[in-house]
């Protein structure tokens, strides 16, 4: 699969072939399925306590940030959604929003399968017998070219 982002003339141009935009279209239907099962570790990686050690002000701090959090996420996911199959240029702003849901999908499905933080390499070594890890890996892959093109001088 291509994929290959180049920043110019204050944007970032993509190329993804359509193999690659078409498995990435599903991250933001695939990420609603987190918190469906009361059990999903997926809901604690992308939801880690804002205050450790201390229940009630953790969930005062839910309380608070919660419903930002979810509308942040959910207009990220449109974002994405409305760019992902077909844009061949996204703005700063559209460029931030697909970092930010390829992030929450790598670490939904990490947390999905086993991987732990602190877990650094060990996971790499299943990448072969576990295509779930592979998945993990190639959006590491693509996040990180995302972001060397919106490092480059404009």
């Amino acid at each position: 699969m291509t994929v290959a982002f180049r920043r110019r003339a204050g944007a970032i141009e993509v190329g993804l072939d359509p193999a690659a935009r078409m498995l990435l279209a599903t991250l933001p239907g695939w990420l609603s399925t987190v918190g469906r099962d009361v059990d999903d570790p997926a809901v604690r990686r992308l939801s880690p306590p804002g205050v450790l050690d201390d229940p009630a002000a953790d969930l005062e701090f839910r309380r608070l940030t919660g419903s930002d959090l979810d509308a942040a996420r959910a207009a990220d996911r449109e974002t994405f959604e409305a760019t992902v199959r077909t844009a061949d240029v996204l703005s700063e702003a559209d460029a931030e929003a697909w970092l930010r849901v390829i992030g929450d999908a790598r670490l939904a499905l990490a947390a999905r399968a086993g991987v732990t933080v602190g877990d650094d390499e060990g996971w790499e070594r299943s990448v072969d017998e576990r295509p779930e890890l592979g998945m993990v890996a190639w959006l590491g892959a693509v996040q990180e070219l995302l972001v060397e093109a919106m490092m480059e001088e404009p």
